[in-house]
């Protein structure tokens, strides 16, 4: 992800550095983002943007979005429907895991 970089002072003010070490991945372009580094970087980033209101915090968020998607892309390409939903039903468990973490 070429836009990786471009954020990549965000991501280092808002981010821990284990979860910058996990984005690592996205910035050399290997582009693998799982369910809990991505609920992590949504709820870190969502709380700068209480406290800062940027738009940059958006587009930080949009690149790590698509790294994102990729991911459940490559995960679902091929899994049947049921197996899909099983997919979305975990990341929506691991997001409330993720906000009570984080609250």
């Amino acid at each position: 992800m070429d836009r990786y970089s471009e954020f990549e002072p965000v991501y280092k003010k808002v981010f821990t550095q284990s979860i910058l070490k996990k984005l690592r991945g996205v910035s050399d372009e290997k582009v693998s983002l799982d369910a809990e580094t991505w609920s992590k970087c949504v709820w870190l980033l969502f709380k700068e943007y209480k406290e800062n209101p940027d738009g940059t915090l958006i587009d930080a968020l949009r690149v790590l979005w698509i790294a994102r998607f990729v991911s459940y892309y490559d995960e679902c390409r091929e899994a049947s429907p049921d197996r899909t939903e099983a997919v979305i039903r975990h990341q929506a468990r691991t997001f409330r895991k993720t906000l009570k973490t984080l609250s």
